[in-house]
């Protein structure tokens, strides 16, 4: 639903810059065109706002990947190793599920970003049954989309499907690489929850077994201060984004 609306947005704004572009062709040919109403529609001004909050949030959260990377690369590990798929996993194996999955994922899991280390900064994961109804034995299907950030400053989105299986009363999982890509900041901030995901940004800061093998002259004490600051500006982003959805649904259709 929220997909149609922007779409109707679009179109809107659209059809407007289209329609003032005709005019102004016609005017510089001497003609003498009608009037036109050039007032946004409220769905057109909250697509223009929205997407100008959009701008300013990926601009925020791009400065603050670069602010952590230098204790992110003394943690990250290849992004492949979160995904391997166990030969002999006594759990049930994946074959049937990749098999119905085609041969799109074959493709996908040789991209070269696979292979960089990284940290996976959020996700967001469907397990099905599972955590509330589920019996000892019982099995089900995930679907997880992960965002990662590798140590060379590229964000990746991952997708995988898998099983799992509770044994013990424990959840066991087994998943494998459907499709990946790397991606830009502002498609992050539209795709993944971006509170949580600058709550793991800044914990890279703090971590005392990453803080210890630091090198001299990293900036830590620099960048933490760089780092609350956007986190600042990003609430009252927040804050702004909020009281302009609130006059958005106050205004006449």
């Amino acid at each position: 639903m929220a997909e149609d609306t922007n779409d109707a947005a679009r179109q809107q704004v659209a059809a407007k810059v289209l329609e003032t572009a005709d005019q102004l062709a016609r005017l510089l040919k001497g003609e003498k065109v009608p009037e036109a109403d050039l007032t946004p529609t409220p769905d057109a001004l909250l697509f223009i706002a929205r997407d100008e909050q959009n701008r300013a949030e990926a601009a925020i959260f791009e400065e603050l990947v670069d602010l952590v990377l230098p204790e992110l690369k003394l943690m990250a590990r290849p992004v492949r190793n979160m995904y391997a798929t166990r030969e002999g996993d006594p759990h049930g194996d994946m074959a049937t599920i990749l098999a119905f999955l085609g041969s799109q994922p074959v493709r996908h899991q040789q991209a070269e970003w696979l292979d960089v280390p990284g940290e996976r900064l959020d996700g967001l994961g469907l397990h099905v049954g599972v955590p509330k109804d589920v019996k000892e034995g019982e099995t089900g299907v995930l679907l997880d989309r992960d965002l990662w950030l590798l140590t060379d400053g590229r964000l990746v989105e991952v997708c995988c499907v898998g099983r799992w299986r509770i044994v013990s009363k424990r959840l066991h999982l087994q998943r494998s690489i459907i499709t990946t890509r790397v991606i830009e900041g502002h498609e992050a901030v539209n795709v993944f929850p971006l509170d949580g995901v600058l709550i793991n940004l800044r914990g890279y800061l703090h971590r005392d077994d990453a803080l210890m093998r630091l090198e001299p002259g990293s900036n830590l004490a620099e960048r933490r201060e760089r780092f609350d600051a956007l986190l600042t500006e990003y609430t009252r982003l927040m804050k702004t984004r909020t009281e302009g959805l609130r006059r958005a649904g106050d205004s006449p259709a």
